[in-house]
């Protein structure tokens, strides 16, 4: 999951998982080209239609998460996965719940902000309000085609988790953490990581810590196996689990890229 370079600081991953989740390989992939297109500016003689105006702006801002695979509960991926979502999706876009995306916008730009435009907020409201038609399926731009692999460069060196959490199949599943040892003998830069979970659905948002060789942070914690601030017999180390102010390498939450 990692690319290196030279001259970064030994040191011990710690992976801080809501829910299980492994970390091998997710179907993860950025929208092809066709997908970045976006709606254009409703016509005020025309009505926007799924295939021409929705789909595009459907396949760029919504699909990472709501498609076959994905975190989401419902797919916005055919006219009739998603038609009968119309009145939501216009709510939840108007109110801006929908992408989620928590940076202000007055300061500063983000590369990977999934934020609607106020026009294509319109659209999808427009749509909404005329029924949510269909349109002519020749208007649809190609599916996305989401890799099975890495959205960065393939990695020098992909670090998995050494056991798997059990998820029960109904209740509340307590914050998990995973003492991955890097290996590293000399020091390293890393210029590029990404994670990837196995489940993806199972997965609501992933944090890999760096914890120096020196690092007192849970230091009687086990390793290699997961485990929960309820099983540190430490209170130390119990504190530890529920606050550090140790660095953050990478994170992932549900409808964002790592790293």
């Amino acid at each position: 999951m990692i690319n290196l370079g030279k001259h970064e600081k030994c040191l011990t991953l710690l992976l801080s998982i809501f829910f299980a989740l492994s970390l091998i390989a997710l179907p993860h992939a950025m929208p092809s080209e066709s997908a970045q297109n976006t709606a254009r500016r409703p016509n005020s003689l025309s009505t926007p239609t799924f295939y021409k105006e929705v789909l595009p702006i459907l396949q760029t801002h919504c699909q990472i998460c709501h498609r076959a695979e994905g975190i989401a509960p419902m797919r916005f991926e055919t006219f009739e996965q998603t038609r009968p979502y119309a009145p939501a999706i216009k709510l939840a876009t108007q109110n801006r719940s929908m992408p989620p995306w928590f940076a202000d916008p007055r300061i500063g730009h983000f590369s990977n902000d999934p934020s609607l435009s106020p026009v294509q907020i319109a659209t999808l409201a427009a749509w909404t309000d005329a029924g949510a038609p269909a349109g002519d399926l020749r208007d649809a731009p190609p599916p996305v085609r989401w890799s099975e692999s890495w959205s960065i460069p393939h990695p020098d060196l992909i670090l998995k988790m050494p056991k798997g959490v059990a998820l029960p199949a109904n209740g509340d599943v307590e914050y998990t953490y995973e003492i991955v040892p890097t290996g590293f003998k000399e020091d390293r830069w890393i210029t590029t990581i990404e994670i990837l979970p196995s489940l993806l659905a199972n997965v609501h948002h992933a944090v890999v810590y760096v914890r120096p060789p020196d690092s007192k942070w849970m230091q009687h914690a086990p390793i290699g196996v997961p485990f929960t601030a309820t099983k540190l017999s430490d209170p130390e180390d119990r504190r530890g689990a529920h606050w550090t102010d140790s660095d953050v390498l990478a994170g992932l939450r549900t409808g964002k890229f790592s790293g």
